[in-house]
């Protein structure tokens, strides 16, 4: 774990690194945009933590993005599925934002565009779902996602106690 840890830490140190090195270039006066172009790549070659997040629960749909472009497939567990609010509007005006959790579940390819950042491209990004909670939460996922997320479950009720 500690080598990990210390591999983690010696990436972050190489991107500030590099960072800092491009800041300085960009003020200089005989800079070209080759060298910039150059740096800018190699900059983008080193993951932004080297830190590898394997669970998820209350996350928004813009976070679940970047996590699933920096970790390739996740799981998303959840005691109270609290998080499918995040997905069905909580944030956004009450807007769904399925999109994400239905290509996940086949690695369908997903493209995020935003006006206030890079674009992100995930190829094959995958997701397992995994959600305790109580009937009336699930009786109103039934009732309330008609996207066919709910198909994509797998259901387990157990015996009362």
């Amino acid at each position: 774990m500690e080598r990990e840890q210390q591999a983690g830490f010696k990436v972050q140190a190489e991107r500030k690194l590099l960072e800092d090195k491009l800041t300085a270039l960009e003020k200089k006066n005989d800079v070209t945009v080759d060298d910039i172009a150059k740096l800018q790549t190699e900059i983008s070659n080193i993951s932004q933590s080297n830190f590898r997040c394997i669970v998820v629960d209350d996350i928004t749909p813009e976070s679940l993005v970047n996590q699933l472009a920096e970790n390739g497939t996740l799981l998303m567990l959840s005691d109270e599925a609290g998080m499918l609010g995040n997905f069905s509007g909580r944030y956004s005006n009450n807007v769904p934002n399925r999109d994400l959790l239905l290509k996940s579940w086949n690695g369908e390819s997903y493209i995020s565009d935003r006006a206030t950042r890079e674009s992100i491209v995930l190829k094959k990004p995958y997701m397992s779902i995994c959600l305790v909670c109580q009937p009336y939460v699930f009786d109103s996922m039934i009732n309330n996602y008609g996207s066919g997320l709910i198909a994509r479950f797998v259901y387990c009720f157990p015996k009362a106690i």
